[in-house]
């Protein structure tokens, strides 16, 4: 960020709108400044000139108060007021943190606030003070009267009442602030038929349910236990038309049956110009952490290599497999839905790929590894050769989601999950490679890799979708 940028704590911001009255309103202040302090901030990075693309993008742009006030309607519904004023909790270089505070009809104190970078902007919190106190209120329908989940949202929790000193929330292994000593705590999947990444909320409820503050999120959390450091699943709302998980074995068998066909079938597909002795392949298989790597990670990228291998007589030296944990023995991958309430299914993907028996992979899906990767194959490839690169993971957008930011990432593998490469690194570690390369990338928000990739020179990209 600019060295020009302002701070403010939000409690300087908004001391002035609240009461004496207020139980919670110095620990919302404290928290709301917490939260801005820890906002997603721009990386500093060379923009590549794509002039199509970035006409686009400044197209897009969403400027002024009206679009504050517009997710501000979307997001809290009758509950916003035309009446709230908005305040600047950072104003800086090409991002600002905008905090509305208004009294609703029941007499609490709101604050809402919203997030623009490059010009987009999304819902960052909300929060609310002055309820009326219930203990033992049902924290689902807490939720649900205070509309604080979408139509179509699925919603789980955490089972009973919470010190904040007895648990860690995290975001993609960033610890969230809690704002409350003693909290209920319940997560809203805002897309829960998407794959991640996509909007979410985490809703933090006072334990006498007299206030409630909202995080809107990317990514499921984690909660792990502070003495143990165990994970504390959460349980799902509503369990109907939960999925019947496939078996390990099962998947294997479907993976190698396949394999096992291609190897008895006649090649069918002639390769053009290209030549497979002179053909290398990168096979990258995030996940981000065992929970969320889906076993479907593991099936896509076996069943590439398969197809490389029995159909298209590709030698297996000439493919590179970065999958999860690599060739460790720990539990690496989920059989069960990767949603939110659905307790993991934990087991150790296979090494093998192709039902030989023999480990496929090189490495753990790691940033060293990657990187180290492509600077040995800028090292000796070619004009003569071709490279081609596969990718299956959780993708995410840089900070904004469903905006027209065109710079997106994907998942690595490790324990917190937050290892990531960024668009502007994977071309960056390809441009100098002298030969085609060619891209297919099945994450969300893969489009985002396209304005990057294709700038760096002969390159093909293929994505599962927009970069929206």
């Amino acid at each position: 960020m600019s060295p020009r940028a302002m701070m403010f704590t939000a409690a300087a911001l908004l001391a002035s709108a609240r009461s004496s009255a207020d139980v919670w309103a110095d620990g919302f202040d404290a928290w709301c400044g917490d939260i801005v302090s820890a906002r997603p901030v721009l990386p500093e990075k060379e923009t590549r000139s794509q002039p199509v693309l970035g006409a686009v993008r400044a197209s897009a742009c969403i400027e002024g108060g009206d679009a504050r006030d517009a997710i501000a309607s979307e997001a809290l519904g009758d509950v916003f007021p035309d009446s709230a004023s908005w305040s600047f909790a950072v104003d800086a270089d090409e991002e600002s943190v905008s905090v509305a505070t208004f009294e609703a009809e029941d007499g609490s104190l709101n604050r809402f606030a919203v997030v623009e970078q490059l010009g987009n902007s999304r819902p960052y919190f909300w929060t609310a003070e002055g309820l009326d106190a219930a203990i033992g209120q049902d924290l689902a329908a807490f939720v649900a009267d205070r509309c604080l989940a979408g139509e179509g949202s699925s919603i789980s929790m955490l089972d009973g009442v919470f010190a904040a000193d007895a648990v860690e929330i995290l975001d993609r292994g960033k610890s969230v602030s809690i704002p409350f000593e003693r909290f209920h705590f319940a997560f809203v999947d805002d897309n829960p038929s998407a794959n991640w990444a996509h909007p979410c909320r985490y809703v933090f409820v006072a334990e006498d349910f007299s206030a409630f503050a909202v995080l809107y999120r990317n990514f499921m959390p984690s909660v792990l236990s502070s003495e143990t450091g165990d994970e504390i699943f959460l349980s799902p709302v509503d369990e109907t038309g939960a999925e019947i998980p496939e078996s390990l074995e099962s998947v294997k068998a479907r993976v190698y049956n396949h394999a096992k066909s291609l190897e008895a079938e006649s090649n069918g597909m002639a390769y053009g110009q290209g030549d497979a002795r002179r053909s290398y392949f990168v096979l990258i298989s995030g996940g981000q952490m065992p929970k969320m790597n889906g076993i479907r990670f593991w099936s896509d990228t076996a069943t590439f290599y398969s197809t490389l291998t029995k159909k298209y007589g590709v030698p297996k030296e000439q493919i590179k497999v970065y999958m999860s944990d690599g060739n460790s023995t720990g539990l690496d991958a989920n059989l069960a839905s990767t949603r939110s309430g659905v307790t993991p299914i934990l087991v150790d993907s296979p090494k093998d790929l192709d039902g030989d028996g023999e480990s496929d992979i090189t490495g753990a899906a790691t940033w060293n590894n990657i990187s180290e990767c492509f600077a040995n194959y800028r090292s000796w490839l070619g004009p003569g050769d071709q490279l081609f690169v596969f990718i299956t993971s959780h993708g995410f957008q840089d900070g904004v989601s469903g905006s027209s930011n065109y710079d997106s990432g994907f998942c690595l593998f490790d324990s917190d999950g937050y290892g990531e490469i960024m668009d502007d690194e994977l071309a960056d570690w390809t441009e100098h490679i002298e030969c085609p390369v060619a891209f297919a990338i099945e994450t969300c928000h893969s489009g985002g890799f396209i304005d990057d990739i294709v700038a760096t020179g002969k390159r093909a990209i293929a994505t599962a979708c927009r970069h929206d």
